[in-house]
């Protein structure tokens, strides 16, 4: 009796076909995956700058003014238990800090390359007008296409440009995602 070979199987050009396949959708995924990531890191940014901002605007309307501070960052332990933290405490129980908060720590605010939120507060007298004071909060996208970067930005009290009474003005915007929010105008 003559045996035959009836087994059936796959030959070797198509298991390295079908991992070839395999490869490139899971390659395409995992990109995708990556791109959400970075747009979810995103929308925390704004929902957390949000926070901060009304905070600060229950504190001005307590005090009639900003925390005064210099450049301080969300990477700095001065972020939390220094004088901005301490001054939103009862407004903002904990300091909100960037999803991925990496930093130079030398520069103290967000620079090009770096993730976090940094805040400085100034006083000034723009002419012809009383005291005025505005704050910056900087922070970074890692989707530098993100169009809230059109639209937030600094008011810097004191200057008029068609019907407003100030001019938006931004620190670094369109340069590796870098914006500001916030600001204070009679």
């Amino acid at each position: 009796m003559m045996f035959m070979n009836n087994k059936k199987g796959f030959t070797l050009i198509e298991l390295l076909v079908v991992i070839s396949i395999i490869g490139l959708l899971s390659s395409v995924v995992l990109a995708s995956l990556n791109s959400a990531r970075e747009k979810a890191r995103d929308a925390k940014r704004i929902s957390e700058i949000r926070e901060i901002q009304k905070a600060l605007e229950l504190y001005y309307d307590d005090r009639g003014y900003y925390p005064f501070t210099s450049w301080v960052g969300s990477h700095q332990t001065a972020w939390e238990t220094g004088a901005l933290g301490t001054a939103l405490e009862p407004y903002l129980p904990t300091m909100p800090v960037d999803p991925v908060n990496s930093s130079d720590i030398s520069t103290g605010y967000a620079t090009s390359g770096n993730y976090n939120y940094s805040y400085y507060s100034e006083g000034f007298r723009a002419p012809g007008q009383t005291n005025q004071q505005w704050y910056m909060i900087v922070y970074r996208f890692e989707d530098v296409s993100n169009p809230a970067q059109a639209f937030d930005g600094v008011k810097s009290c004191g200057l008029k440009t068609n019907e407003l009474p100030y001019v938006i003005f931004h620190y670094d915007r369109g340069k590796n995602g870098i914006m500001t929010v916030g600001g204070s105008c009679p």
